[in-house]
């Protein structure tokens, strides 16, 4: 019985800190980048880069496996512009996907401002729609690097929009957009790339 008891007690603590981990799995180096296998360590990944933590904002990143939004979930992007909150770091989407996201904000995209880079990462459904859009990116920076990308999501700006990026001063290569690009207002800017 005392064994019983102390196996369970050990199971729920590793449960416990599996669960409430505040780290990811890497060492955020781009020998061992800081793994994102889950919706949720996307969102823990937005979380740390928006509350202006330096150490994940500059990290390297590689997403493990196609990633599946939850119904439901309205997506808050990384990085906030007019705080001068920015994702400088390396995003590695190793070939995998984002599927069902939706983000409604005045900048929608998966990175509202990159200084970064992110490559070889697809977006294969959903919805992006604000005042300023682009599925990868809203703004960059001109160290900001987009590059073997694609998108398949609808993009719709009332002001602006981007298949791929809106207001980017930095390097798209190798990009791609699939996605339907819309904008609400005239005398608005459409573009299937940024």
């Amino acid at each position: 019985m005392k064994k019983k008891v102390i196996t369970i007690t050990f199971l729920l603590f590793y449960c416990f800190m599996f669960i409430f981990s505040e780290t990811f799995y890497g060492e955020g180096t781009s020998e061992s980048p800081y793994l994102i296998s889950t919706y949720l360590d996307l969102e823990q990944l937005r979380n740390y880069v928006n509350s202006d933590n330096k150490e994940y904002s500059t990290a390297c990143y590689r997403q493990t496996c196609d990633i599946v939004f939850p119904d439901g979930i309205k997506w808050n992007p990384i990085g906030k512009l007019k705080e001068g909150i920015l994702f400088s770091g390396e995003y590695n989407g190793d070939g995998h996907t984002i599927s069902n996201i939706n983000c409604v904000a005045e900048y929608a995209s998966v990175f509202e401002f990159l200084g970064g880079i992110v490559y070889n990462l697809g977006i294969e459904n959903g919805c992006f729609k604000g005042d300023y859009t682009g599925s990868i990116a809203s703004h960059g920076t001109q160290e900001g690097k987009i590059i073997n990308c694609y998108n398949k999501a609808s993009v719709i700006g009332k002001y602006r929009a981007g298949g791929i990026c809106d207001n980017f001063n930095g390097l798209v290569l190798f990009c791609f957009n699939f996605g339907d690009v819309n904008t609400l207002t005239e005398n608005s800017v459409r573009t299937g790339i940024s």
